[in-house]
């Protein structure tokens, strides 16, 4: 559920930061003991960048940023990689939502940028990029 901060009640910010943060705890707990190359948490932009309608969103993914330094610092493997818009799910194909965005000077990575990118961001192996 998106709105401004002063429309939004506890319910909506559960049901955005719930599967975020029980995701990424379950897999936390789960993969105890084991040693990981890698545990990489799929974060937004909006987690440092704001979106006046997504203060709920951007929490979660705040959380996923933190967690992901948290596991580092525990000497664990964590990272939160924040991607922008993809050319994915619902944005897939959208040509006027693209337009929108793009209008904004939001670039929106397509399907071969986006393993691009991922492969350079397991490379880099960073807390959070």
């Amino acid at each position: 559920h998106d709105g401004h901060l002063e429309a939004l009640n506890l319910s909506h910010f559960e049901k955005v930061l719930s599967p975020k943060v029980a995701g990424a705890i379950n897999l936390h707990r789960a993969t105890r003991g084991q040693e990981l190359d890698y545990f990489v948490c799929y974060s937004s932009v909006t987690s440092f960048l704001g979106n006046s309608t997504q203060a709920n969103y951007a929490a979660a993914n705040s959380f996923l940023d933190v967690f992901c330094h948290y596991r580092r610092n525990c000497g664990l493997s964590g990272q939160s990689i924040n991607w922008g818009a993809l050319n994915l799910g619902v944005l897939l194909n959208q040509i006027n939502i693209q337009n929108i965005l793009e209008s904004k000077g939001i670039d929106i990575l397509q399907v071969h940028e986006i393993y691009e990118y991922l492969k350079k961001s397991l490379i880099l192996n960073n807390p959070q990029q």
